[in-house]
């Protein structure tokens, strides 16, 4: 397949040109990327999405066209986006080899190594940021950028520069790291609101009643170590409040294990 120079698709960035994309993918991350590079007046060419009625319709929001099959992958784009769930990354790779353009994953956990079948220039363009379906009321996105080159991160540098967004290039190691502090910082965060949101609807209590101390904190910890903010009944050792809250939890063996758990961490030391 012919290729474009990669430096002469560094300079057709960085000049401002507008890219030629493939998104892979349909799902959260696919959605929002798809959104971000035609507000910065790229080009997705394709969707490709296993799922017919997700991709038709980030097709359509895009303005573009969309497919299940990679017999007719568009191979005349700049860029090859990858952004699937990283167990289905091995699948798509494999329906790509030979494509010999710039392809990038969006994992913050996999290698950019997986690719390297498919390609000679090859990386990651991993969002930090937790992407929902269907809006077009983007949050920031902040890029963790990695390239199997120094060439290739050059030019993603300009890919992401050219999206207003901002970045950080990191070493293999890091990206995982971040993604790991990722998933504690939101994912599992995310998973503790939902037990307090259950827990008030159980008890009918209103959630939003909340919302004043949860807005409040994550705002402080943008100008402070979140250790030194730390508050609560578990930090002081108010033991008379710690049973009684153990106590009332007694029942619901999820919500009371989270407890403990937190609980014990607090009291040895954080």
């Amino acid at each position: 397949l012919a290729t474009i120079g990669l430096a002469d698709l560094i300079n057709h960035i960085i000049s401002g040109d507008h890219m030629k994309i493939v998104l892979i993918g349909s799902g959260n991350v696919a959605w929002n990327l798809g959104i971000l590079f035609t507000q910065y007046k790229h080009e997705v060419v394709q969707v490709l999405g296993s799922n017919t009625n997700t991709a038709s319709a980030l097709a359509y929001q895009l303005n573009t066209q969309s497919t299940q099959h990679f017999s007719i992958l568009n191979t005349t784009a700049d860029i090859y986006v990858i952004a699937v769930n990283d167990n289905a990354v091995p699948a798509v790779v494999q329906q790509l080899v030979g494509l010999n353009k710039l392809v990038v994953h969006t994992s913050g956990a996999l290698p950019i190594s997986i690719l390297q079948s498919c390609t000679n220039t090859y990386g990651a363009l991993y969002p930090l940021q937790s992407l929902v379906y269907g809006t077009t009321n983007l949050p920031l996105i902040p890029f963790v950028i990695q390239g199997n080159t120094n060439a290739v991160e050059t030019q993603l540098q300009a890919f992401t520069q050219s999206l207003n967004c901002n970045y950080t290039i990191a070493t293999p190691t890091q990206k995982l790291d971040l993604h790991i502090a990722a998933v504690f910082a939101n994912n599992f965060t995310n998973c503790l609101y939902t037990l307090a949101y259950n827990w008030c609807q159980q008890q009918h209590i209103n959630f939003e009643l909340l919302l004043p101390l949860i807005k409040a904190s994550a705002n402080k910890i943008a100008n402070e170590n979140p250790a030194i903010l730390q508050t609560g009944p578990a930090i002081r050792h108010d033991t008379t409040t710690i049973q009684l809250h153990q106590h009332t939890l007694q029942g619901n063996e999820t919500m009371l294990a989270f407890y403990n758990m937190f609980t014990k961490y607090l009291q040895q030391g954080g």
